[in-house]
């Protein structure tokens, strides 16, 4: 006996017919519909009343009443057949809550959630509300259309599903599959990857509208699937909160007291100037990764009176872990932080921005000087002078200038999963050029971020005439990624969303001319510094960590791990400070050894050792010190 497509099937027992009072019937297949039908079907259909359930039974007999008030009718075009209907009575003529289509609703949400999560503590969770809508709306749309197509709520749910996840897994294929190669093609072309996804989405679409079995414990399945992933994506959230909350409980007390300084004998205190070029790597790493020689810089240093410790390594692999350590004089595990899991990098705000160097020297009469990072964690706002731009507000990179639309850093991480990334940076030039700036400002994060990096640039070499003694500290987020200038320092278009994590295509390519530009500009810099100042100034210009552009370093023993590690180190110090330099000489003994030699304290050097860390989000806290062969390229 021929079936016709249905959305669930379910085997009737014999035993439940018996019980049901009808003998001798063979109930073949019962399908549920939402929709209401009456009458007879093409193929000998019994309809019930509620227009819910069709049962078919296959038996020769005569008798003609069904169960439940069903109507019998035949195969019609064919040898006509005299049938009969029967169905369980305790059968639920509604579908139950775990088989309705809320999976591409839970599966939009993730996509949002899990971004969300791998940013917490980097943007703001309000920030989410757009992109969540926008998710909804591609999963109500998907919906829509797919029951326009087959009627079936289970179907349609399961083909939404399909699209859902193909729309919103389109940019991490890509970033996954990059510049590989498949018999001389690049896989990583959006014509190749769109097509191939068009393809698989559409055949999986097509299986479903044509099959005949049980969708029941298929979709209920999906439906917890997608409510479990939904969950794991709140589980950053949650640990944020529970950091917060334990940071809040237990704030840090400032760990390390104020060390007691000398002032010089002779002279006015020296101005000192801590300089921080984000990933800046060592000049060896630049030159074997890069293919850029920055020889003329490091001799322009030389000529100035600066040591270049060119075997110097980080302590630490990530920024703040590492400008902790510094500015605390210390390795980060010692400074007595509530490292607790979710709970960076904001628990790391407090010991950049009141550190022991910056309250020694506030308690021998130093004022502080900061510009403004862009980076929420470096941003020393209660700076006695905080020198920012006067275009954007100082108040954090993520919190929007004035207009009535703008693109956040997280929509725009959103808008680069989906196949929008295609046409987004077309649609953001577009917009840009034909919109007024204060009504809308998609290119916001790039745009924010050059003018922040070219202020700092510019107002270092001007703070040098203010009053001193002054502590100058700048964290310049450049030659890091996001890569927003060309070597002559012209914005660079976005090939990627906007990150501050080192995820965009081709970074070998984009991270050279980035650090041209910054080179030239730090050039420039102190030589201005150099030329304002009174007397010699203190200065330490140093990276936080190397570069890790094309490199892989997330474990330990990665190849990336010594490129990361290796840092630009250079100082500017009084003649008689200069044999207590060496080559290898790290970041957590910088102050200690600026403050023996002009400040009259008598502190020991700490190993130069180098720690790594996991990435600190997605983990718990780690320090593994590494070996002297780990380091070695």
């Amino acid at each position: 006996m021929a079936f016709p497509p249905a959305n669930l099937a379910c085997d009737i027992k014999k035993a439940t017919i018996q019980a049901a009072g009808i003998k001798d019937c063979r109930a073949e297949r019962i399908w549920w519909f939402q929709e209401e039908l009456t009458g007879a079907g093409d193929h000998g259909a019994c309809w019930s009343v509620r227009g819910t359930i069709r049962t078919w039974c296959s038996q020769k007999r005569t008798t003609g009443v069904c169960a439940a008030g069903c109507r019998c009718g035949t195969n019609q075009g064919h040898r006509v057949r005299e049938e009969y209907c029967c169905m369980m009575p305790n059968l639920k003529n509604r579908m139950g809550l775990m088989t309705w289509p809320l999976h591409p609703f839970l599966f939009a949400a993730y996509a949002v959630l899990a971004l969300l999560g791998a940013n917490i503590g980097e943007v703001l969770v309000q920030d989410s509300l757009r992109p969540f809508l926008v998710a909804e709306t591609v999963a109500l749309v998907s919906l829509g259309l797919a029951w326009v197509f087959t009627r079936r709520p289970m179907k349609a749910g399961l083909i939404a599903t399909v699209w859902v996840l193909a729309f919103f897994s389109y940019g991490h294929l890509y970033n996954l599959v990059g510049q590989a190669e498949l018999a001389g093609f690049v896989l990583g072309r959006h014509r190749y990857l769109m097509g191939g996804l068009l393809v698989i989405a559409g055949a999986a679409s097509l299986a479903i509208v044509r099959t005949r079995r049980n969708l029941e414990a298929l979709v209920r399945t999906v439906n917890v699937v997608a409510g479990a992933a939904l969950v794991l994506g709140l589980f950053p959230l949650l640990i944020s909160a529970r950091a917060s909350w334990l940071l809040g409980q237990n704030p840090w007390d400032g760990g390390l007291q104020p060390v007691r300084l000398q002032s010089p004998e002779e002279g006015p205190p020296p101005d000192i100037y801590y300089i921080i070029l984000d990933g800046y790597a060592r000049s060896d790493f630049m030159a074997s990764g890069f293919g850029f020689n920055n020889s003329d810089f490091i001799n322009f240093l030389e000529n100035n009176g600066f040591f270049v410790a060119d075997e110097s390594r980080a302590n630490h692999i990530w920024t703040v872990l590492s400008l902790a350590s510094s500015l605390n004089m210390d390795f980060t595990q010692n400074l007595g932080l509530p490292l607790v899991r979710g709970s960076y990098p904001g628990v790391f705000a407090d010991p950049i921005q009141h550190s022991r160097v910056r309250e020694s020297l506030e308690s021998v009469g130093y004022t502080t000087v900061a510009l403004r990072s862009g980076y929420a964690p470096t941003e020393i706002a209660d700076a006695d002078l905080y020198l920012g731009t006067e275009s954007v507000d100082i108040s954090g990179l993520t919190d929007p200038p004035p207009a009535t639309f703008v693109l956040t850093p997280l929509e725009s991480q959103f808008l680069f999963t989906t196949p929008l990334r295609i046409v987004t940076p077309h649609l953001i030039e577009w917009i840009d050029e034909n919109t007024p700036k204060e009504v809308v400002r998609n290119s916001y994060p790039d745009d924010a971020l050059r003018q922040i990096i070219r202020a700092e640039f510019d107002n270092l070499g001007q703070v040098a005439g203010s009053p001193g003694p002054k502590f100058v500290f700048a964290h310049i987020l450049a030659p890091h990624s996001p890569y927003l200038f060309a070597a002559d320092g012209s914005p660079t278009p976005r090939e990627g969303a906007f990150t501050l994590v080192g995820s965009e295509p081709s970074p070998r390519d984009r991270y050279r001319p980035q650090a041209i530009y910054v080179t030239q500009r730090i050039e420039e810099v102190i030589a201005e510094i150099l030329e304002n100042s009174d007397s010699q100034p203190i200065i330490i210009l140093q990276s936080d960590h190397g570069s890790d552009a094309g490199e892989v370093w997330g474990v330990p023993r990665s190849p990336g791990v010594p490129q990361r590690a290796a840092i630009l180190n250079a100082y500017l110090l009084p003649e008689s400070c200069r044999e207590s330099l060496y080559p290898s000489i790290s970041p957590v003994n910088s102050f200690r050894v600026v403050f023996n030699c002009a400040f009259g304290t008598s502190f020991q050097l700490l190993p130069d050792d180098t720690y790594f860390s996991y990435f600190p989000r997605a983990s718990d806290y780690v320090f593994i010190l590494l070996n002297e062969d780990e380091l070695l390229d």
